[in-house]
């Protein structure tokens, strides 16, 4: 059986050529708008706005991209990497988009990364100077709703669950064991079963004021990504870090995603377990007084995030670098 809950919109754009060359062209004429008005332009690399492994983007878009990057003091803000994603998980990444990203990473004066890790890659691979690249160390969320200041553990324990449904891989089975806690998942995609009784499906929320509105009420948020994914990880964390931490929800993660329990264990904002299968005896050992302690961490942290501090801070430098050029 095969539940799928992809958005309407996924499953009439997905794959289609002529939808990547509208968003293409659109990408492109704001970039020109903003390099003639503006002395300084902050460019968010995503594969919405480019993807160097779609062959047209590489040997097309990218030269008209990377012309109109040269009309302004370019900062990109890069939190993913197509071509560091197809290292990492392939081995190998085609030509021309290593070509194609080593081109726009070399139009700009100052990036954007989430950490050293990310840092070194594209330093190592192309050749970008050290001083070109600021770390923001983690994305920022910039919500209104404010959590409350005390919170009583709820019985059963809720557990947040926020992505792809596909990437809920044995997760399912992993947690069906638990007594007193249940797993509520949020998100679209395909699951290849059923979902367990002790996995609750909240549907897909993409208003992330409503999202953290309503994950608010759970205990916990659960950075799980399966042992593939979480070998991207050492490289940065995903928004679902964010989202959490401002919906006021400890976290707790497995350690094989490197990053994001580094993130965990720096800001004390949660726990760091091997394997899922350690999450119930973990359930157990948290008292109300631990749960409020390393909550009011969160708190704190959520302010940060909730203000924009990380993404200010590296924008303060980027923008120093540019301008002493």
């Amino acid at each position: 059986m095969h539940q799928d809950v992809r958005s309407p919109f996924e499953r009439r754009c997905y794959g289609a050529k002529v939808f990547t060359l509208l968003r293409s062209l659109k990408n492109i004429e704001r970039l020109a708008l903003a390099a003639e008005k503006y002395d300084v332009v902050i460019v968010p690399y995503t594969t919405s706005f480019f993807h160097p492994l779609n062959p047209f983007e590489a040997r097309v878009t990218v030269r008209l991209i990377t012309k109109l990057l040269k009309r302004a003091h370019v900062i990109l803000y890069v939190y993913d990497s197509p071509v560091l994603r197809k290292l990492v998980f392939d081995g190998r990444a085609p030509l021309h988009a290593v070509e194609a990203e080593k081109q726009l990473f070399g139009a700009a004066e100052a990036i954007m990364v989430f950490n050293t890790y990310f840092k070194e890659f594209i330093r190592d691979v192309y050749g970008i100077e050290a001083d070109r690249l600021i770390e923001f160390h983690l994305l920022d969320n910039y919500v209104k709703f404010t959590p409350p200041l005390h919170k009583t553990l709820g019985s059963p324990r809720k557990i947040v669950w926020a992505g792809n449904l596909s990437n809920l891989g044995s997760l399912p089975e992993s947690v069906a064991h638990l007594r007193g806690a249940v797993l509520l998942a949020y998100g679209y995609g395909r699951v290849s079963s059923p979902l367990r009784r002790s996995v609750k499906y909240g549907g897909l929320i993409l208003n992330e004021e409503e999202l953290v509105r309503n994950i608010s009420h759970a205990d916990f948020g659960l950075l799980y990504y399966g042992t593939r994914a979480s070998s991207y990880l050492i490289f940065g964390s995903s928004m679902k870090f964010s989202t959490y931490i401002v919906s006021g929800l400890p976290v707790i993660t497995t350690s094989d995603a490197v990053y994001p329990a580094l993130l965990v264990r720096r800001y004390n904002v949660g726990w760091v377990i091997s394997n899922v299968e350690q999450l119930g005896d973990l359930l157990e050992e948290i008292d109300e007084v631990e749960y409020n302690r390393v909550r009011r961490n969160v708190l704190a942290l959520s302010q940060k995030i909730r203000r924009g501090y990380f993404f200010k801070k590296a924008l303060v430098s980027s923008i120093r670098r540019v301008s002493r050029r």
